[in-house]
């Protein structure tokens, strides 16, 4: 860093280099920040699931010696952790969140300010958790997405098909944080 040292510039107590680019100013990231970084630019589910130059791109304000490499290699592990989890989940091995079931029915009796229920199983354990819901328009998706937020996100999501689960809002909840979503065939419950 001392050969290169006009690069680099101290602001208000904070370390920055200057981009040789010309894309403005990185903040030069210390060593036992660096995971939380790369956590937090690339494991987000908003953040999607970039690949290594989208993630570079993503990360370009940040900067420590030898940082592009530990993208690269950050983030060719990540893909073999998503490879092994699909591999997981089409060999039939089974793990708590691997798979919830989710299903709408009426609310018969449930409250006198619900008119729904949304029960959510996960298959392994068979955690069920009963939500009430005053409709079946988006209170469906929040439901669902408050669910991961406390247990967080499952591999596979399971559904009948009922139009709340099949509608856009709820595909692309399922698509940012990387969820395969399944359904039940006409005619048949999801409580297999």
């Amino acid at each position: 860093m001392w050969v290169n040292r006009q690069f680099f510039s101290i602001i208000e107590g904070t370390l920055y280099r200057a981009d040789p680019e010309d894309r403005g100013l990185q903040l030069v990231v210390l060593q036992h920040l660096r995971e939380e970084v790369l956590r937090q630019g690339r494991d987000i589910p908003t953040a999607g699931h970039q690949g290594i130059n989208r993630t570079k791109e993503r990360l370009q304000r940040y900067w420590w010696y030898r940082c592009r490499s530990h993208f690269r290699r950050y983030v060719k592990t990540l893909l073999l952790n998503l490879q092994l989890n699909e591999e997981k989940c089409q060999a039939g091995t089974a793990a708590p969140l691997d798979t919830v079931l989710c299903k709408l029915s009426d609310g018969e009796g449930a409250s006198r300010f619900s008119e729904y229920v949304l029960m959510i199983v996960d298959q392994f354990t068979k955690w069920v958790e009963c939500l009430p819901l005053p409709s079946q328009t988006v209170e469906v998706t929040e439901a669902v997405r408050e669910f991961f937020s406390r247990f967080g996100c499952p591999l596979q999501i399971f559904t009948d098909q009922g139009r709340n689960f099949e509608s856009n809002l709820f595909k692309l909840v399922c698509e940012s944080l990387n969820i395969n979503k399944s359904r039940t065939t006409p005619y048949h419950q999801t409580d297999r």
